[in-house]
């Protein structure tokens, strides 16, 4: 017959299971030898220190969510009249979960627009299949795709990818090969 679970645990006294959180009480020096230590006190536990709780929610106040609201709106407005954007609910429910990139967006578009000014840009979410992960995605479409494509899409890339550290969001340039007004 098995053993419960916490008949299983090793038993060790506190002072010895988190040794980093603790440290022996000064001693005074010169001190006596390690074996007159024994009857010293206790090692004494020494915590973080944690903030307050505070009584106020830690979201954001009701005219900083409008603004924010206010904010997508308007880049959604002129992100419709830059680009393609075949989902614009799929955009604004990830600019809601990361409201933060909402600044590196016109960016990104400006860089793909002077890189492949022969291209169509279709903004769009994309979300992968494998792992729970999905990031804002510019596609950039072409007629034929040049020997240069790879260069200069990196070269575009590397205009606003700095602009991202530090962000919650990502935004991710590539090609999905269809042609331009390909719907899928």
């Amino acid at each position: 017959m098995e053993k419960p679970s916490s008949q299983l645990r090793r038993k060790v006294p506190l002072d010895k299971s988190i040794p980093k959180l603790y440290n022996k009480t000064p001693k005074p020096s010169p001190g006596p030898g390690p074996r007159e230590r024994r009857g010293s006190s206790p090692p004494r536990l020494i915590l973080p220190s944690f903030p307050k709780p505070r009584r106020f929610s830690f979201g954001l106040n009701n005219s900083e969510n409008q603004a924010i609201m206010n904010a997508m709106e308007a880049l959604l407005d002129w992100l419709a009249q830059q680009v393609h954007v075949p989902s614009p609910h799929a955009i604004r429910e990830y600019l809601s979960k990361f409201p933060d990139i909402m600044d590196v967006i016109p960016q990104a578009i400006d860089a793909a627009k002077r890189h492949f000014p022969e291209a169509q840009i279709v903004a769009d979410v994309y979300q992968d299949p494998e792992i729970d992960d999905q990031y804002l995605v510019l596609y950039v479409r072409l007629e034929h795709y040049v020997d240069s494509f790879m260069e200069r899409l990196e070269n575009a890339e590397a205009e606003f990818l700095n602009q991202l550290a530090g962000k919650s969001g990502w935004i991710q340039l590539i090609a999905d090969y269809h042609k331009p007004g390909e719907t899928l």
